[in-house]
């Protein structure tokens, strides 16, 4: 089955190579990034329900923390493209950027259903979790985005959400294999190139997660 799922992102890259335009990378983006806001967005209705009014600050902490991952995936579609850019140069990569736009946009599906998996363990997380009524006076510190992070962690510090977090490394695995593809296509390069400018851009998000993980475990 894996097969045939990569077998069929490939000829997806391949066919939207010479395509005009990326409005339609730029909604898969979007949609796989909102796949990452639905945990987020749960913690705040389940917050909202149990403390009533969050206040306009704390609001705007949950609002952040919802659309965040959008906006990483967004910055991780740029990283992806600017980076296999400058990176194929130096195999003597040929073609222009937006062909990488184009292509690189795919790579990122596997973290899209990465997404999709942490927001299902977010929302099975808080499905149980007690928000106290005033929140801010546990909270190790003042102000909202104390609150806010106090609220994150009744949950987030859980084993099971750090384990997704590195559970993640193995989709940004997969998500580097489709980037190799795509540098390799767009920029006409041998395959062994376009796997290290492909592990390179991916390895880096890869640490990203264990660092959050270390983060949430209390080690970092």
């Amino acid at each position: 089955m894996f097969r045939q799922v990569a077998a069929y992102m490939d000829n997806k890259i391949e066919r939207r190579l010479d395509r005009r335009g990326f409005s339609l990378e730029a909604v898969l983006v979007f949609v796989c990034g909102l796949l990452g806001s639905i945990g987020f967005a749960y913690i705040w209705m389940t917050a909202a329900d149990e403390m009533g009014d969050v206040g306009d600050s704390l609001t705007y902490e949950f609002l952040a923390s919802a659309i965040a991952p959008v906006l990483l995936l967004f910055g991780l579609w740029i990283w992806y493209t600017v980076g296999a850019h400058l990176l194929a140069s130096h195999y003597r990569g040929r073609g222009p950027i937006i062909r990488l736009l184009r292509t690189t946009a795919w790579a990122l599906i596997p973290i899209g259903i990465w997404y999709l998996i942490r927001s299902a363990v977010i929302i099975a997380l808080f499905y149980t979790v007690e928000i106290p009524e005033n929140p801010s006076q546990e909270a190790p510190g003042i102000g909202a985005s104390a609150t806010h992070d106090y609220i994150l962690g009744l949950g987030l510090e859980d084993p099971i959400y750090i384990g997704t977090l590195l559970l993640g490394v193995l989709f940004t695995a997969w998500s580097g294999y489709l980037l190799s593809t795509a540098v390799q296509r767009s920029k006409n390069i041998e395959q062994d190139d376009a796997r290290k400018v492909a592990g390179i851009l991916s390895g880096v998000f890869a640490l990203y997660l264990v660092w959050s993980a270390l983060g949430y475990a209390g080690i970092a």
